[in-house]
């Protein structure tokens, strides 16, 4: 089984700015996790992320009628000061 695909490519920057997590199950039963980075187009909402990821996600098992189990999208920084060691 091949990596299910990442939506969205980036705008050319060297990390995304966002982090995306979806587990969805098919009607028949199939279920996949997946994860992947992504910069949003200037004037993209999160539904628009959402959608190009559950299109993708749907794909990738093979069908259009999917129940999305668990799905998260995070900004990709971390912002926690480093720690003195």
């Amino acid at each position: 089984m091949s990596e299910p695909p990442t939506p969205a490519p980036d705008d050319g920057t060297p990390t995304a700015t966002h982090h995306w997590i979806m587990t969805i199950q098919s009607d028949r039963g199939r279920q996949a996790t997946s994860d992947g980075g992504i910069t949003p187009g200037t004037h993209s909402t999160s539904a628009d992320i959402y959608s190009e990821v559950l299109n993708a996600m749907k794909a990738y098992v093979g069908s259009t009628n999917c129940t999305v189990i668990f799905y998260s999208l995070a900004p990709n920084a971390i912002d926690a000061p480093a720690v003195a060691r």
